[in-house]
């Protein structure tokens, strides 16, 4: 699935079952963001849990495929933000495209 189809799918999803992402004031769109920036945190230390990062606690096997799971839950919220914002997949692509040569910069002027 390509990137526009996902945000295609996260919108339809929103549209039937949340709101109409086509039809949100400024407000309703700051309380969806927030809404959504809440559940990707909450989602990212789902990812977290899946993990052996506790010292103080024994490894168990970690569970990849849940831990896929709920990256996967994490970026339907991201999508979810981009949708509230009506951001479309070509400037989503163009703005990542942007960052990460700038971080890529960035990194390298610490190399030097």
């Amino acid at each position: 699935m390509k990137l526009d189809e996902m945000l295609d799918e996260q919108y339809d999803f929103q549209r039937q079952y949340s709101f109409d992402p086509d039809n949100l004031t400024m407000d309703e769109r700051e309380r969806w963001l927030e809404k959504f920036v809440t559940h990707t945190n909450d989602q990212a230390l789902s990812v977290l849990s899946e993990l052996n990062w506790k010292d103080h606690e024994p490894n168990e096997p970690v569970d990849y495929d849940q831990a896929t799971q709920e990256i996967v839950d994490t970026l339907k919220y991201v999508l979810n933000m981009a949708v509230v914002l009506n951001v479309s997949p070509e400037e989503l692509e163009a703005e990542f495209r942007r960052r990460s040569v700038e971080v890529r910069e960035r990194q390298e002027s610490y190399d030097e």
